[in-house]
């Protein structure tokens, strides 16, 4: 009977936490499968020319500046009134829009100058400038429309906005695997890969639209509106920006000191964390109504006993997995791509202390988002990027791909890993006591 009341009880939360989980399975299956498969079809080349194109797209999300951050905090206040979420809608749309006409400009530079920034081969430049073409189409959809999906998050139908990211890694996925098996190349993967965002994105724009009425008219854009989303919208690019370093500059750094060729293993191991971190961070993305709800409450005893068995499932989880790995990620990546590299056990070991100090700082990250004192960890987070490029440039010359990737780990540890912790305890603290 307890078993059935807590089920009840705890139904939407389960079944956001099973999809949750169910998003990032079916992500790693398919990805477990074509990694290997690409790699024995396409090659290394091609394999690290996708790695890195998707790398260089992900940059164009800076023209964002944080404004969907803000976005998000601004309509969790005002969902329920009209004029203003049309005005928020609108503003943040054709600034989108302005901005990603704009990124065509940097598009044209890089696709103009693509042999002179990355080191690729001649007989693969051509299909590296249109695999790039179809990346940053795909790139200029999410990037107009992705913000709708945060109108599913903060109306609860976090279950729907996962069952659409599975079908669209489903069909992504064994699309790309027919398309290599019948004699196609990474250009017709990336032609697939911008059809299905386009339409995951379409979709959770039609979504939207159900839950939250507006129209897109520019006659609500509202310029003054837009400056005062920036105040706080600008510490959250910032934020941003030093994310897309961490988790992106490595592959562009490898690519253009060694070659398209050594972003593969690079790539491939440092997936670890990304899809570590993946299993780790859904409890977030489960949490994030609660919470808001919490802080428009200004109920922070709240926030703070969640922060806190946020912070500690994370330590554990991510402390669980980087054991794990040490332990057995070589003969993972030995038994998944067999001996088409030569696995280095001590980037395994890097990645892996990095997966803890990395999982946690972004629960802080989370929580100070939420909470709009993002200000203390963009200021941080800007010195670890040149402490990061600095560290990985310098350590490259001695050290190969295990100096670029200590950099990254020493830049992080040394900076971002414990002064935003210590501030948003002590902010929360404040918080109780007034």
């Amino acid at each position: 009977m307890k078993i059935k009341e807590f089920f009840k009880k705890h139904f939407n939360f389960l079944h956001q936490m099973a999809t949750s989980y169910g998003a990032i399975a079916v992500n790693i299956l398919i990805f477990a499968f074509l990694t290997p498969f690409m790699l024995k079809n396409l090659g290394k080349e091609q394999y690290g020319i996708w790695q890195l194109v998707s790398n260089i797209s992900m940059y164009f999300s800076m023209g964002a500046l944080g404004l969907g951050n803000a976005f998000y905090l601004e309509l969790n206040q005002h969902k329920a009134d009209f004029a203003i979420t049309q005005k928020l809608i609108n503003t943040v749309f054709f600034t989108f829009l302005f901005v990603g006409i704009f990124s065509l400009l940097f598009f044209g530079i890089i696709i103009y100058n693509f042999d002179t920034l990355f080191i690729v081969t001649a007989d693969f430049l051509t299909k590296a400038k249109f695999t790039f073409l179809f990346s940053f189409l795909a790139f200029l959809v999410v990037f107009l429309f992705g913000f709708f999906d945060l109108i599913l998050l903060i109306n609860h139908k976090i279950t729907t906005r996962n069952i659409a990211e599975i079908v669209k890694i489903c069909v992504n996925g064994l699309g790309s695997i027919l398309l290599i098996a019948t004699g196609f190349d990474i250009v017709a993967i990336a032609i697939l890969y911008f059809v299905c965002n386009t339409s995951q994105i379409f979709y959770n724009f039609y979504i939207s639209k159900k839950l939250q009425f507006f129209s897109l008219n520019f006659k609500y854009f509202d310029f003054n509106y837009l400056k005062t989303l920036y105040k706080s919208g600008i510490y959250f690019f910032l934020y941003t920006l030093s994310v897309l370093v961490i988790m992106n500059t490595d592959n562009i750094l490898i690519s253009h000191f060694m070659g398209a060729a050594y972003v593969s293993l690079y790539a491939v191991i440092f997936r670890f964390v990304t899809i570590s971190e993946k299993f780790i961070f859904v409890i977030n993305t489960v949490k994030t109504p609660k919470v808001s709800a919490f802080i428009a409450q200004n109920n922070f005893s709240a926030v703070f006993d969640i922060y806190k068995k946020v912070w500690i499932v994370t330590f554990l989880t991510s402390t669980g997995v980087a054991i794990f790995l040490s332990l057995f990620g070589i003969k993972i990546l030995e038994i998944w791509l067999g001996n088409r590299f030569e696995y280095d056990v001590v980037l395994i070991y890097i990645f892996s202390i990095f997966i803890v100090f990395h999982s946690l700082s972004s629960v802080t990250a989370w929580f100070m988002g939420g909470l709009n004192i993002i200000k203390i960890q963009s200021i941080v987070s800007i010195i670890e990027i040149f402490a990061n490029i600095f560290l990985s440039i310098f350590l490259y010359k001695d050290y190969g791909l295990r100096g670029i990737a200590l950099g990254t780990l020493i830049s992080h540890i040394a900076v971002s890993s414990w002064f935003p912790t210590w501030y948003l305890i002590k902010y929360l603290k404040n918080k109780l006591q007034t």
